[in-house]
């Protein structure tokens, strides 16, 4: 079983400022904004909040040409093994991300931390006691 490291809502606000000064920093602005199922749900609504930028779900953005699917941000609260993060830029859409592991397949367009350990990341928004384990993938 890996070891857990909890983030608090500090961290997740340091990361979302992270994100929104890269976007600035790579002249990024999104149409849209949406979130991974699960985990990419808070942040990518704090993000739209923040940028004044309309959320709309995921399996709508999925329905969008692939113009606006490029202009179209998708927020996760961490890329793992980029399998996922992998699938969606190769539907054109630009991939955020609070963290991202160093060891993934995919780096995102814009994230707040780089990741180096495999601890097991868990968010204030998740129970103390999750599972280490992904139960869930889109």
């Amino acid at each position: 079983m890996a070891n857990k490291d909890y983030k608090d809502w500090n961290w997740v606000d340091i990361q979302v400022q992270k994100v929104i000064r890269e976007l600035g920093n790579v002249d990024f602005i999104p149409e849209l904004i949406t979130g991974m199922p699960r985990g990419g749900l808070i942040p990518a609504v704090i993000l739209s909040h923040r940028l004044d930028v309309d959320y709309i779900p995921l399996t709508t953005a999925k329905m969008l040409p692939k113009r606006l699917r490029q202009k179209t941000l998708v927020v996760d609260d961490i890329v793992d093994t980029g399998e996922t993060a992998l699938r969606l830029a190769e539907e054109k859409f630009t991939i955020a991300s609070l963290c991202y592991r160093s060891s993934s397949k995919y780096r995102p367009f814009v994230y707040g931390e780089r990741l180096k350990k495999d601890d097991w990341i868990v968010f204030p928004w998740e129970a103390e006691d999750s599972e280490t384990i992904q139960d869930y993938l889109v």
